[in-house]
């Protein structure tokens, strides 16, 4: 897994054709805009059926990626 900073507004591109984008950041959510074209399939994982092989990530787990409870400021959100 490639693991990135990223400011608000700044982007990540993927193999040419996808731009994500950093829309917002606030108490541990991020917001991301997606741009890919008609025929890249984007799922959030929640609606990917789990006999879905385009929706399957090896080694990925919820707890593996944490915010940390705090803003983008620093301030605790809790």
């Amino acid at each position: 897994m490639l693991v990135l900073s990223r400011k608000i507004g700044e982007h990540v591109f993927v193999g040419g054709s996808v731009v994500v984008t950093v829309l917002a950041a606030r108490c541990g959510i991020v917001r991301i805009g997606i741009e890919a074209p008609s025929e890249v399939r984007v799922l959030r994982e929640e609606l990917a059926s789990p006999r879905d092989p385009d929706a399957q990530v090896i080694g990925r787990s919820k707890e593996s990626i944490r915010a940390g409870g705090r803003s983008q400021d620093g301030r605790s959100c809790t």
